[in-house]
């Protein structure tokens, strides 16, 4: 079976550029099979770390908070972006102690996915924090207002089966701790 093959990009223009947020750019593609694509956009967003941190209870530390690209109170995890040339699990640490105030010395990867493999838009990288204690007052930088949470995990799962407004990756980051829970038995 033949090796599949990149596309070539033939050229790239930037059409929005506001670093290190958000970057869009029109491509011109040429396919393995010499088809050419003249309009092919790809949307550049930083990378960024989401923590599902656990209470020695199992209570998930939760945020409640304004997305405003939503439009809707969330119920969400500690997330952010990582900053340039900023390891993701320091930036998990990082995000969970700023934002709520927890630590914890029991990390654990849950994988690093590409957001969306069509357009880019960035990979978050999934952690697991266990045994959080509280270290701090949360720092109150972000621009959102934030209510941390402490939510039962069968609560948390209960409400990512509800429909209410959560972002992909707080469903995400639960999802893969459930799978974590299912594969130790």
């Amino acid at each position: 079976m033949a090796a599949l093959r990149p596309w070539r990009v033939r050229a790239r223009k930037v059409l929005l550029s506001v670093r290190p947020w958000l970057e869009v750019a029109r491509e011109e593609l040429v396919l393995p099979d010499g088809r050419m694509i003249d309009d092919y956009y790809r949307v550049d967003l930083p990378d960024y770390a989401v923590v599902v941190a656990l209470l020695p209870d199992q209570r998930v530390i939760a945020e409640r908070r304004y997305k405003h690209g939503s439009r809707a109170v969330t119920l969400g995890l500690p997330a952010g972006y990582l900053e340039a040339g900023e390891d993701p699990l320091c930036a998990a640490r990082r995000e969970l102690r700023e934002e709520t105030g927890f630590t914890s010395t029991r990390w654990r990867s849950l994988g690093a996915f590409v957001v969306d493999g069509n357009r880019n838009c960035g990979t978050a990288h999934f952690f697991l924090a266990t045994d959080c204690v509280r270290a701090s007052e949360p720092d109150g930088q972000d621009l959102e207002e934030t209510r941390v949470e402490l939510v039962g995990f069968a609560e948390m799962s209960a409400i990512l089966r509800s429909g209410a407004p959560l972002e992909i990756c707080t469903a995400t980051a639960i999802g893969l701790v459930h799978l974590e829970i299912r594969a130790r038995g």
